[in-house]
């Protein structure tokens, strides 16, 4: 989960990776929308 990682730096772009992530099923989506959550978005 780089993207989560390089929210801080490249706030948009790793944004954009995680919410593609986030549409998907299993466990790195779950994850990603957690991230996501826990960023503020």
């Amino acid at each position: 989960m780089a993207a989560a990682h390089l929210l801080r730096y490249r706030t948009a772009e790793a944004k954009a990776v995680l919410e593609d992530v986030a549409k998907g099923e299993g466990l790195v989506s779950f994850k990603a929308g957690q991230a996501l959550k826990r960023w503020g978005a």
